[in-house]
């Protein structure tokens, strides 16, 4: 840590980079700006600052999940 800074790296699909520059660029930020910008919101927000959805079919995959988990719990009186 240097200057109460500390670095963060993360590696990215190439595309997914220059999409993301792109985006940037046309919105006239720094990749670097933005990410900050999505980190102190998190922080501020305490949430992700914007909606996470799952597909329904892994939705159901994880209810079904969850209901075979409980039913073996209640079976074995856990």
């Amino acid at each position: 840590m240097e200057n109460g800074k500390d670095n963060y790296i993360s590696l990215f699909d190439s595309d997914l980079k220059k999409e993301f520059k792109a985006f940037c660029d046309a919105a006239g930020i720094r990749m670097t700006a933005a990410i900050h910008l999505f980190i102190k919101t998190t922080v501020r927000e305490q949430r992700i600052p914007f909606e996470i959805r799952a597909s329904s079919r892994k939705i159901e995959s994880r209810i079904f999940t969850l209901i075979v988990v409980r039913s073996s719990f209640v079976e074995f009186g856990a």
